[in-house]
Protein backbone atom coordinates (compact mmCIF):
# COMPACT_ATOMS: atom_id res chain seq x y z
CA UNK A 1 0.00 0.00 0.00
CA UNK A 2 1.55 3.72 -0.58
CA UNK A 3 0.80 6.25 1.61
CA UNK A 4 -2.45 8.23 2.26
CA UNK A 5 -1.88 11.99 0.48
CA UNK A 6 -4.78 14.66 0.72
CA UNK A 7 -6.38 15.14 -2.30
CA UNK A 8 -8.58 17.97 -4.13
CA UNK A 9 -11.38 16.86 -5.79
CA UNK A 10 -12.64 18.30 -8.41
CA UNK A 11 -16.17 17.66 -10.89
CA UNK A 12 -15.10 19.43 -14.15
CA UNK A 13 -19.23 18.94 -15.48
CA UNK A 14 -22.03 21.31 -14.21
CA UNK A 15 -24.79 18.62 -12.15
CA UNK A 16 -28.05 18.73 -14.07
CA UNK A 17 -30.21 16.12 -11.70
CA UNK A 18 -29.50 15.59 -8.03
CA UNK A 19 -31.58 14.36 -5.26
CA UNK A 20 -32.94 15.35 -1.52
CA UNK A 21 -31.73 11.95 0.33
CA UNK A 22 -30.97 10.76 3.99
CA UNK A 23 -28.17 8.88 4.51
CA UNK A 24 -24.70 9.22 5.31
CA UNK A 25 -21.97 11.28 3.23
CA UNK A 26 -20.47 9.19 0.53
CA UNK A 27 -17.78 9.72 -2.25
CA UNK A 28 -18.40 6.28 -4.28
CA UNK A 29 -17.79 4.42 -7.50
CA UNK A 30 -18.55 0.88 -8.40
CA UNK A 31 -15.45 0.31 -10.28
CA UNK A 32 -12.64 2.37 -11.81
CA UNK A 33 -14.27 4.52 -14.85
CA UNK A 34 -17.51 3.96 -13.86
CA UNK A 35 -19.75 7.09 -12.45
CA UNK A 36 -18.95 8.85 -9.17
CA UNK A 37 -22.16 8.61 -6.82
CA UNK A 38 -21.69 11.62 -4.47
CA UNK A 39 -23.74 12.25 -1.37
CA UNK A 40 -23.45 14.82 1.04
CA UNK A 41 -25.03 18.57 2.73
CA UNK A 42 -25.34 21.33 1.09
CA UNK A 43 -22.89 23.88 2.98
CA UNK A 44 -23.22 27.17 1.11
CA UNK A 45 -25.04 28.18 -1.97
CA UNK A 46 -23.34 31.57 -3.54
CA UNK A 47 -25.54 33.70 -6.08
CA UNK A 48 -24.08 31.88 -8.96
CA UNK A 49 -24.19 28.69 -9.73
CA UNK A 50 -21.15 27.37 -7.04
CA UNK A 51 -22.48 25.26 -4.65
CA UNK A 52 -20.13 23.83 -1.28
CA UNK A 53 -21.16 20.17 -0.42
CA UNK A 54 -19.90 18.77 3.10
CA UNK A 55 -18.84 15.27 2.66
CA UNK A 56 -17.81 14.10 5.87
CA UNK A 57 -15.41 16.84 7.06
CA UNK A 58 -14.42 17.69 3.50
CA UNK A 59 -15.88 20.24 1.52
CA UNK A 60 -16.83 19.50 -2.25
CA UNK A 61 -17.56 22.52 -4.70
CA UNK A 62 -20.20 21.56 -7.45
CA UNK A 63 -21.28 23.51 -10.35
CA UNK A 64 -25.36 23.16 -10.49
CA UNK A 65 -26.89 23.88 -14.04
CA UNK A 66 -29.36 27.04 -14.10
CA UNK A 67 -32.47 25.76 -12.99
CA UNK A 68 -34.20 27.20 -15.97
CA UNK A 69 -31.86 24.27 -18.20
CA UNK A 70 -32.47 21.51 -15.38
CA UNK A 71 -33.16 17.63 -17.04
CA UNK A 72 -35.64 17.63 -13.92
CA UNK A 73 -38.79 19.32 -14.79
CA UNK A 74 -39.75 19.39 -10.78
CA UNK A 75 -36.35 21.11 -9.62
CA UNK A 76 -37.49 25.01 -10.21
CA UNK A 77 -34.43 25.94 -7.90
CA UNK A 78 -30.92 24.99 -7.10
CA UNK A 79 -30.27 22.45 -3.45
CA UNK A 80 -30.26 24.84 -0.48
CA UNK A 81 -28.31 25.65 2.73
CA UNK A 82 -29.41 22.19 4.81
CA UNK A 83 -30.07 20.20 1.94
CA UNK A 84 -28.69 16.41 1.68
CA UNK A 85 -28.39 15.43 -1.49
CA UNK A 86 -26.93 12.85 -3.79
CA UNK A 87 -26.14 12.91 -7.36
CA UNK A 88 -23.60 10.89 -10.25
CA UNK A 89 -21.16 12.49 -12.45
CA UNK A 90 -19.46 10.60 -14.96
CA UNK A 91 -16.13 11.54 -14.12
CA UNK A 92 -14.27 13.27 -10.76
CA UNK A 93 -10.37 14.94 -10.93
CA UNK A 94 -8.17 14.28 -8.25
CA UNK A 95 -5.08 16.30 -7.56
CA UNK A 96 -2.81 15.40 -4.68
CA UNK A 97 -1.26 18.35 -2.48
CA UNK A 98 0.09 18.68 0.68
CA UNK A 99 -0.84 20.73 3.72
Amino acid sequence: MGTPVDVEIEIPDEIAQWAVVDGPAVVASDAPGSPVRIRGAVAAADEDSVTAIRVGADIVLVEFVDPVNSTQADQARRPGVGDFIEFTTPRIEVYPYSV
